[in-house]
């Protein structure tokens, strides 16, 4: 297995197929089409609050667990702009007729939950550069799917531009992340176990996915 450069750019190669399930997925169609049953458009919703809802603890582990300052500091900057997505998130259930009280009743489906279970244990039990993998493949997908259902959830649910604002994601800088894998990818050993760690974050991705539209 390559190392350094070069294995950023083979895992970007052998995940490619992973990363269009996500983001080619039937519920990320259907929302650009105007087919999606508004039902799962709240189910969505409400399970993405499950998912997002662990979010200071996630990026606190992932400050922790990192090595370098520079890396620390990387992971505070996210932090900060995804508690900001938090608060632009709470417009799109307010929107969507999604009070405190139904969230609050809500049961999140185990396949929703998944994928922030698996990244809450690559940040408490795996390595850095398993845990970073798994962030850019994650960061990349979500960004792409935002930018697949942005104008749809406008232009086919009613939904003004304010209301759907955390979709709105702007073009991603990730070579930062870029630089945190290749300095790790040293060995054949450290590059497998940073290619599985991407590798099952997208199927865990996907797995949210097929748990929204299904219902299961």
């Amino acid at each position: 297995m390559a190392v350094g450069r070069d294995f950023v750019r083979q895992l970007r190669q052998e995940t490619e197929p992973l990363m269009r399930r996500v983001t080619e997925h039937v519920f990320v169609q259907e929302i650009a089409a105007g087919t999606l049953p508004r039902e799962t458009l709240l189910r969505f919703a409400e399970q993405e609050h499950h998912y997002v809802r662990g979010i200071y603890d996630y990026f606190a582990m992932c400050v922790l667990q990192a090595p370098d300052l520079d890396m620390k500091e990387w992971f505070i900057e996210v932090a900060h702009r995804e508690v900001g997505y938090l608060g632009l998130y709470r417009r799109f259930l307010q929107a969507l007729g999604i009070s405190a009280g139904t969230l609050l009743a809500s049961k999140p489906l185990p396949g929703a939950i998944a994928a922030t279970n698996y990244q809450f244990r690559l940040a408490g039990c795996a390595t850095s550069g398993e845990n970073m993998a798994a962030v850019l493949m994650i960061e990349e997908s979500w960004a792409e799917v935002c930018r697949r259902i942005y104008h749809g959830l406008q232009t086919h649910y009613a939904l003004p531009a304010d209301t759907v604002a955390g979709f709105d994601i702007p073009p991603l800088d990730v070579r930062q992340e870029e630089a945190f894998i290749a300095r790790f990818a040293t060995t054949d050993e450290v590059c497998q176990l940073m290619h599985t760690a991407a590798e099952f974050a997208l199927t865990y991705e996907a797995m949210f996915f097929d748990s929204v539209y299904t219902g299961k």
